[in-house]
């Protein structure tokens, strides 16, 4: 019923819409794309070769596989209602479960549909710079430095659903400016299917949703101007999402979302809690910039921080001054949140706002640049400086890149423990079944890609291997009857006498 009211709730802003529709200003023309076709496929090409690489290269983490054998695998009605950690990207799970459920291998449908998701993420953004910057070759260089992003290239290749949480990020911002610029519904109605997605694949959207509310606010008073219009678009974000979180909240409670242990205050006093969010937040930067470093200067604070900051200085009706004012509250917005639940997010939940705030550095340097006087050649300034800055950024990205560094993506070596785990089990022999532990999720799928009879242990109470993780013990009833023969880091595997 829920699923069935936020559809309808959808088709009715459609069918508004299209019901009164705002006239188009008349100097305004669809663009054509054929003349960026040159810029914007070898672009593309570029970010598909380094998917590919990384899909190759990485082995699923255990949280991928997790997302496909438990959340993807179930029927639509139980992927949304059963909220269970890390479940939390039940967008993704059930488009991956919808489109690919048949599928022998859901972790590699779910990479290729988190690769569709960093392309359409690198076209965006080209969409957005074109018009901006009005420079078609630097627009090209500056979505291939997004692409080549740590976290936007490394979770671009993950089965999970951070690559289209960043996309909602990107589409949601781009239809917030294309709003304030033309004054159209549609844009609106972007704005909040990407606002209603983002919150569908990751519950931490709210801190890009409460930046936007701010944003709306601040704004708005800055025009002198109330725009109805807008604030009844983000009512009907917010009953929406309320709507699609439905089935979990009666199923699996409010706490399965609210009071698990990635939402519980870290500390019990905000005191305490101040010296990690310092850390923390200095750990996004580089996170964000790699580390990068000019003349022993650490380059990640002061783009991360400084740079985008400075497009305030711009007239307050203009774009520049917007994109300025989203991003400080933007920035706001997370510290805020973060003060507020005594909770600092993980690095990998924050790769909306790390590609954006990517793009605003050159987009802010290009901008000041233009204000050199004219007898200095601004525009060979502009273009050379800005190449210049991103040239150093994609070369330190290239270097860290999410291949060579693959444990950052989820803090701990697990290429090492799969192909490990991967390399015991091949010993056990083709043909025999085996029974796996609820935990022991990653040996299963590494099993069944082999193509051994697999069983869970409400399916089967007799097989010829049974595998255990971690603290886990056999089954009283079947203790006897089995015996030790390999024990792996984390994994035993057990014979049947």
């Amino acid at each position: 019923m829920a699923l069935g009211l936020c559809v309808l709730g959808l088709g009715y802003l459609v069918y508004h819409s299209q019901q009164t529709p705002v006239p188009t200003p008349v100097t305004q023309r669809r663009p054509s794309w054929r003349p960026d076709a040159p810029y914007l496929l070898p672009v593309l090409a570029v970010a598909g070769g380094l998917w590919g690489w990384g899909n190759a290269q990485v082995a699923p983490g255990t949280d991928e596989v997790f997302s496909a054998l438990y959340c993807a695998k179930l029927p639509p009605f139980q992927t949304l209602s059963y909220y269970m950690l890390p479940n939390n990207h039940l967008l993704f799970n059930l488009m991956n479960g919808a489109l690919f459920g048949r599928a022998d291998n859901l972790v590699a449908t779910g990479r290729w549909l988190s690769g569709v998701a960093y392309l359409a993420t690198v076209a965006a953004a080209y969409g957005w710079l074109r018009p901006l910057l009005r420079h078609r070759l630097l627009s090209a260089l500056v979505a291939l430095v997004v692409a080549l992003q740590f976290p936007l290239w490394g979770f671009g290749f993950q089965a999970r659903g951070y690559a289209w949480y960043a996309l909602m990020h990107w589409g949601a911002f781009i239809a917030l400016f294309g709003h304030l610029r033309d004054r159209r519904r549609s844009w609106l109605l972007l704005n909040a299917v990407c606002c209603v997605a983002g919150y569908a694949l990751v519950p931490t959207f709210l801190y890009f949703h409460l930046a936007q509310l701010a944003f709306g606010v601040a704004y708005q008073l800055l025009h002198r101007e109330m725009d109805w219009r807008f604030w009844r678009y983000q009512v009907a974000v917010l009953v929406a999402v309320y709507l699609f979180y439905l089935p979990a909240l009666c199923f699996s409670g409010l706490a399965a979302i609210a009071s698990n242990g990635y939402v519980r205050p870290k500390t019990e006093t905000l005191r305490e809690f101040l010296p990690g969010m310092g850390q923390n937040f200095g750990s996004y930067a580089t996170y964000c910039f790699s580390r990068s470093k000019v003349l022993g200067v650490q380059l990640s604070y002061v783009v991360a921080l400084l740079l985008p900051l400075l497009l305030l200085r711009a007239r307050r009706h203009t774009a520049w001054f917007a994109y300025g004012l989203f991003y400080a509250l933007l920035l706001f917005a997370l510290v805020a949140t973060t003060l507020g639940m005594r909770r600092s997010t993980f690095s990998r939940n924050l790769i909306g706002h790390f590609s954006l705030a990517l793009a605003l550095v050159p987009v802010t340097l290009y901008w000041l640049l233009a204000q050199v006087p004219a007898h200095w050649h601004p525009r060979r300034w502009q273009f050379g400086i800005v190449t210049g800055l991103l040239l150093v950024l994609g070369f330190k990205f290239a270097k860290d890149n999410p291949v060579a560094y693959a444990e950052r993506l989820y803090s701990f070596d697990n290429n090492k423990a799969y192909r490990t785990l991967e390399t015991q089990l091949k010993l056990i022999p083709a043909g025999h079944s085996i029974t796996f532990s609820w935990e022991s999720f990653s040996a299963h799928h590494i099993a069944e890609q082999r193509g051994l009879p697999c069983f869970l242990p409400c399916e089967s109470a007799q097989t010829a291997y049974y595998v255990v993780y971690g603290d886990e013990q056999l089954p009283d009833s079947l203790a006897r009857q089995y015996q030790l023969v390999r024990q792996i880091p984390q994994h035993r595997i057990y014979q049947h006498k």
